[in-house]
């Protein structure tokens, strides 16, 4: 019902690494169970392995200086970094690795899993799951371009077309 994408987290004065090769030798913060700890466990990284309970916790390791990076559920993370003020931290843009988020139950328990099927195909049907998402994640995930990013791709767009309009000016 829900694809979770979890990503590298540092503060500001360390440098974002592009995939899991960068973090040889740095000590990094994971939450024990959590498919970051697989893979990091699957990467050989077990001796750098702190081991957090909450992402809360790794958070504020990770802010207060205790560890380099911490891998993380990508939303969870926004909401506490914004949540507890952590105004030195930065989240990774690209997912290292995604999941899909479901639910299920016993055999015994179908009748359950129906009805919570049933449930969420109205809630879809009748746009209030899209409501309930916007109020709970929707501030948490990308929402295309920055305005950053654009001023700096207009930018360069800019400069060849600049460049040719004073080359015809100077020709004739």
């Amino acid at each position: 019902h829900t694809l979770v994408g979890h990503t590298l987290i540092t503060r500001d004065d360390t440098k974002l690494v592009p995939n899991m090769e960068g973090l040889a030798g740095k000590s990094i913060v994971v939450m024990d169970g959590d498919i970051m700890h697989d893979l990091a466990l699957k990467a050989s990284y077990g001796r750098q392995l702190i081991l957090a309970q909450t992402q809360h916790e790794a958070l504020h390791l990770l802010s207060s200086g205790e560890v380099d990076y911490a891998l993380l559920a990508k939303v969870p993370a926004l909401y506490w970094i914004e949540k507890e003020q952590l105004t030195n931290l930065q989240v990774g843009r690209n997912d290292f690795v995604s999941s899909e988020y479901c639910y299920a139950s016993q055999h015994k328990n179908q009748v359950l899993v129906n009805r919570f099927d049933q449930g969420l195909t109205e809630l879809k049907a009748t746009g209030e799951y899209r409501e309930i998402h916007k109020k709970w994640l929707g501030d948490y995930e990308e929402q295309g371009i920055s305005r950053q990013d654009l001023i700096r791709y207009v930018s360069l767009s800019s400069i060849p077309l600049i460049c040719l309009v004073i080359f015809s000016i100077v020709w004739q």
